[in-house]
C-alpha cells in the first residue's frame, strides 16, 4: 500500500515536472510579446493558436487539438476574434462547417512569437548545455511519439 501522509510524489513526478518547464516555457513566451495590438493578449489566447493551421482550421478541429470542448473552442475563437486575431467564416464546401483563418495582426504575432520560441530555446539551451538541451528534446520527442 501506498504512504498517503507522504504527498511529495505529487509535486515530484514526472508529469508535473513536464507541466512546469511548459508552464515556465509559456510564461517566458507572454512576457516578451510586445506591441500595443497585443495589449490584453492572453496565455490562453497563445495556446489557443498554437492549434491553427496558417491557412485555416475548422472549429471542430481546434477543438480536437487542443483538448476542448467544440463549444469552449468557439467562445476561446470568438474572444480571439474580438481582439482582433483571427476571423471566421464558413466552408465554400460545407456552410455548416466554420474556418478559423489568422488576421494580419494575427499573423504578426505568430511571427513574432516564433523569434521568441527561438530566443528562448537558445537561453534554455545555454543555461543546460546545449549536449543536455538536445537530449531532453529527443527525449521528450520520443515520449510524444507514444501512443496512448
Amino acid at each position: 500500500m501506498a504512504d498517503t501522509k507522504d504527498a511529495s510524489w505529487r509535486r515530484e513526478n514526472f508529469g508535473r515536472k513536464l507541466h512546469n518547464a511548459l508552464r515556465v516555457f509559456e510564461n517566458k513566451i507572454h512576457s516578451k510579446i510586445s506591441g500595443a495590438e497585443y495589449e490584453g493578449i492572453r496565455l490562453s489566447h497563445l495556446q489557443l493558436l498554437r492549434h491553427i493551421d496558417l491557412d485555416g482550421t475548422p472549429v471542430s478541429e481546434i477543438a480536437v487539438r487542443s483538448g476542448y470542448t467544440k463549444q469552449a473552442a468557439s467562445q476561446q475563437v470568438l474572444d480571439a476574434c474580438k481582439r482582433g486575431l483571427l476571423t471566421i467564416e464558413g466552408s465554400p464546401q460545407d456552410r455548416r462547417v466554420k474556418i478559423v483563418s489568422f488576421t494580419p495582426s494575427g499573423l504578426s504575432l505568430i511571427e513574432q512569437s516564433q523569434k521568441i520560441v527561438e530566443e528562448i530555446e537558445r537561453e534554455f539551451s545555454a543555461r543546460v548545455s546545449p549536449e543536455d538541451y538536445a537530449v531532453a528534446t529527443e527525449v521528450l520527442e520520443k515520449i510524444a511519439d507514444m501512443s496512448v
